[in-house]
């Protein structure tokens, strides 16, 4: 996403379904952000100030790996608290555990429907099982920052720190879930199978088989891909989460409560580190005061949907 500076100052960008950024309003300590236009050009006050003060420009910019590991754990940290201090993370907690606990009352028997359908087969649950572990070690997150720094791709490198950020964040509350006897695995509650391998999962998690720790990694990756790349990474990432939340309930690994729950918790945890991310890694200041503006935003050949917050 580029913004350019047109007549008399004002500036216009082209946007797709991209992050949101945010744009000084001309008044000492209030900013203007706008998030998420489809498919139009959008609009915004006058430029006041240099585009890198400006939320979510990806202008390249001078990166060190030690400062940038330390921004991550910063921002896993206040992401962390984010979720429980603002009422839109709260209520989503909220409204998601009932939804969970709704559907755990009748869990055995969608999980039993699923398994019994057998949609794609054992091959299928392996590559599912293999994929989580996999993105579940940030190797490819991490070869993502440095191929970003590489190629002087700030989009690249941000991505890559917000979505471990995140996916620290997961991660550990997922662990820590476990612990919470809420139940057994299927397998396990049907004898099929016995509790735990003896390997490093029994270390990261409880016997609960609630939420799924597989699930983390691809769903992370699904919300980051939405709000930096839109729907063209969008949805393939959507469809490996489905894929991979299939295979865990249909080998008997895990209920669909398990799934929900750990989807849930991602993007949760997303939206808390979306928030704070320029204030950690930019030190960009913000506000917990905020007005919503939804507009129409009109383009010689393009339309969208303009939302707006004045911090």
């Amino acid at each position: 996403m580029a913004a350019t500076t047109l007549a008399g100052q004002e500036a216009r960008t082209q946007v797709g379904a991209g992050p949101a950024y945010a744009q000084p309003t001309g008044t000492p300590g209030r900013y203007q952000s706008h998030a998420y236009s489809v498919g139009g050009l959008v609009e915004f006050g006058r430029a006041t100030g240099a585009l890198e003060d400006s939320s979510r420009q990806f202008i390249p910019r001078k990166h060190t790996t030690g400062q940038d590991g330390i921004d991550v754990l910063k921002l896993a940290g206040t992401g962390f608290l984010n979720q429980f201090t603002h009422w839109d993370s709260v209520l989503l907690l909220g409204a998601t555990g009932g939804m969970t606990y709704l559907l755990s009352l009748d869990e055995r028997h969608q999980q039993d429907a699923i398994q019994r359908a057998n949609v794609i087969g054992r091959s299928g649950e392996k590559v599912g099982d293999i994929a989580g572990v996999i993105l579940n070690i940030p190797v490819l997150q991490i070869g993502g920052y440095f191929l970003g720094r590489a190629t002087r791709d700030e989009k690249l490198v941000q991505f890559s720190m917000d979505v471990l950020a995140t996916h620290a964040v997961t991660l550990l509350e997922v662990g820590a879930i476990s612990q919470i006897p809420f139940h057994q695995r299927p397998n396990v509650a049907r004898g099929t199978e016995a509790e735990g391998s003896g390997g490093i999962n029994d270390l990261l998690r409880g016997a609960s088989s609630f939420p799924s720790g597989h699930m983390v990694g691809v769903s992370v990756l699904m919300f980051k891909s939405w709000e930096y790349y839109g729907w063209r990474a969008g949805i393939p990432a959507t469809i490996a989460t489905a894929f991979m939340g299939w295979a865990r309930i249909e080998s008997g690994d895990h209920y669909l409560t398990d799934v929900l729950g750990a989807v849930a918790l991602s993007g949760i945890a997303s939206l808390a580190t979306t928030r704070r991310f320029d204030a950690v890694t930019k030190g960009i200041p913000i506000s917990d005061g905020w007005r919503l503006t939804v507009q129409r935003a009109l383009g010689a050949n393009d339309w969208g949907v303009s939302v707006t917050r004045t911090f």
